[in-house]
C-alpha cells in the first residue's frame, strides 16, 4: 500500500513539474511574439495614440453663440487682429462683439443695419465696419435703430473706437453695397470692395478717398494688400450691378492704381485672396460646382511675377482652411482628413499631418514657424512640429465643428472657435508645478 502511494507521489511530481515546465515555455514564447511585435512596430504610433510632448491648458473661453435662442445672434464673420490679442464677430443681427484674448472681456458694437464685413485695425484700438444691406438701402430699422440714414453715409464704410464704442469716421464714396473693407498692416489706409464693382483707397486718418480701381465686371468682395502696402488682391463673388460675373483675381499697385497681373480660371465665386509674406507668391479660395448638387472649395497657388498657376488642390472649411508659413517657404492646407504641408515655389506636397478622426476645417501656422495648429470636424485641436511633422499636444473642449485656428504673436497661445465657444489655450512647460488658475469664462 505504501508502495503504491509513493508511486502516485512521484507520478503526481512529475506530472506538476510538465505543468510548470510547460507554463514557463508559454510564457518565454508570449515574450518573444511581444519582442517580435515591438520590434516591427517600432517609431509607429496610432494616429489617435500620438506621443504629446507639450502641454497646452485651457485658460479662458468666451461663449459666442448667444444665448442659443435666435439663430440671428450666432456669428456669421470672424476675424483676428494682427497682433493676436483681439478677435471680432459679427451676426446677423448685426450685433458686433469683440472679444479681448490676453486680458479677457467682451465689447459689444451695435451698427445700424448690420454688416457685411469687419477688420480689427492694427493698433487693436480700432475697428472697421462695412453697412449691411438694410443699412445700404436706406430702410427704417427695427427696434431701438429706428432711423433714417442720411444720403452721404448710406454706404459708408464706419471706423469705431473700441474704447468709447462709437463711430469717429466714415469713409463715403462707394454707389452701392460695401462687401469688403480690410485696414493696411502699417495702418495708414483702408482698402474696400463694393456691389460697384470698384475697389477704393482711404486715408486712415482723414477718411478721404486716395485712390479708384476699376476694371471688374462684377461685385468685388475679397481683399488682400501687402505688408508694405504697395500692392492688392481682389476678387469677386456675385455679379456686378450690371449683372455680370467676374472669374477672375486682379493684382494691383496702390502708388499707380494700375492692374498689373490678372489670375485667370477660377469659378465666380472667389471666396479669398491672399499673399505670401514676400508677395511673391498668392493663394485664391473660391467655391466650384462639381455637379448640379454638389460644391467643393478650391485653392490655387500663383506665382505673381509672372501669373502663372502653381498648384490647384481642394480645400476643406471656409474661414481658415490655407495658411503661409512666417518665412514663405510652406504653405499649409486642410485637405480632407489632413493638414497638408506644400512647398511654396511650386506647389508640391511635402508632408501629411494625419490624426484628426474627420475632416480637418482649419489650419495656420505659428509667426516662429516652428509649429502648425489644425482644427477638425472631430472638435479637436491638434498642435503640430512642422520640421519633424509629428503632433505634439492634443486639444479637447469643444463640442463641435472647428471653424477657425490662430496663433498668437508670442507662439505662446492658440485660439480656437466652434460655433458657440471661443477657447484660449496657453503653452506650459510640461514639469511646469505651477498650480492651474480655473477657466475663465466670459
Amino acid at each position: 500500500m505504501s508502495d503504491h502511494r509513493r508511486n502516485r507521489g512521484r507520478a503526481d511530481c512529475r506530472t506538476t513539474a510538465r505543468i510548470r515546465i510547460c507554463l514557463v515555455l508559454a510564457s518565454l514564447f508570449l515574450i518573444l511574439c511581444a519582442g517580435q511585435r515591438n520590434e516591427a512596430t517600432a517609431g509607429v504610433r496610432p494616429p489617435d495614440q500620438p506621443q504629446l510632448v507639450e502641454n497646452w491648458r485651457e485658460v479662458r473661453r468666451f461663449k459666442i453663440g448667444g444665448d442659443g435662442r435666435d439663430w440671428a445672434d450666432a456669428p456669421d464673420r470672424f476675424v483676428f487682429s494682427l497682433s493676436g490679442r483681439l478677435a471680432a464677430s459679427s451676426a446677423m443681427n448685426g450685433v458686433v462683439r469683440v472679444y479681448d484674448l490676453e486680458r479677457g472681456g467682451t465689447r459689444s458694437l451695435r451698427p445700424p443695419g448690420g454688416v457685411t464685413s469687419i477688420d480689427i485695425a492694427p493698433d487693436d484700438k480700432h475697428i472697421v465696419t462695412t453697412p449691411g444691406m438694410a443699412f445700404s438701402n436706406n430702410r427704417s430699422l427695427p427696434g431701438d435703430n429706428q432711423l433714417k440714414v442720411s444720403v452721404g453715409l448710406v454706404n459708408a464704410i464706419g471706423l469705431w473706437d473700441l474704447e468709447s464704442t462709437k463711430v469717429i469716421r466714415h469713409f463715403a464714396g462707394h454707389s452701392s453695397v460695401v462687401y469688403a473693407a480690410t485696414v493696411s498692416a502699417d495702418g495708414r489706409h483702408i482698402l474696400s470692395a463694393s456691389y460697384d464693382q470698384t475697389i477704393r483707397l482711404w486715408d486712415f486718418a482723414n477718411g478721404k478717398e486716395l485712390k479708384r480701381l476699376e476694371g471688374h465686371t462684377a461685385a468685388v468682395s475679397s481683399l488682400a494688400i501687402t505688408p508694405d502696402n504697395r500692392l492688392a488682391l481682389s476678387g469677386c463673388w456675385v455679379r456686378g450691378e450690371r449683372g455680370s460675373a467676374d472669374s477672375t483675381v486682379r493684382l494691383w499697385d496702390l502708388e499707380t492704381g494700375e492692374e498689373t497681373q490678372r489670375l485667370e480660371g477660377h469659378s465666380p465665386r472667389i471666396r479669398k485672396v491672399m499673399f505670401s509674406p514676400d508677395a511673391s507668391r498668392a493663394v485664391t479660395q473660391c467655391l466650384e460646382d462639381v455637379s448640379p448638387t454638389q460644391n467643393q472649395e478650391v485653392a490655387r497657388l500663383w506665382d505673381l511675377q509672372s501669373g502663372k498657376l502653381m498648384a490647384r488642390f481642394v480645400v476643406e472649411g471656409q474661414e481658415t482652411p490655407i495658411a503661409f508659413s512666417a518665412d514663405g517657404r510652406l504653405v499649409v492646407s486642410a485637405e480632407n482628413n489632413s493638414a497638408v504641408l506644400r512647398d511654396a515655389e511650386d506647389g508640391k506636397e511635402l508632408r501629411r499631418l494625419n490624426g484628426h478622426d474627420g475632416k480637418v476645417t482649419s489650419v495656420a501656422v505659428s509667426p516662429d514657424g516652428r509649429r502648425a495648429v489644425s482644427g477638425g470636424s472631430d472638435g479637436v485641436v491638434r498642435v503640430w512640429d512642422i520640421e519633424q511633422a509629428e503632433q505634439v499636444a492634443s486639444l479637447r473642449a469643444h463640442r463641435s465643428e472647428i471653424y477657425s485656428v490662430s496663433f498668437s504673436h508670442d507662439n505662446r497661445r492658440v485660439v480656437s472657435r466652434d460655433g458657440d465657444s471661443l477657447i484660449v489655450w496657453e503653452r506650459s512647460p510640461v514639469d511646469s508645478q505651477v498650480p492651474q488658475e480655473p477657466v475663465r469664462r466670459e
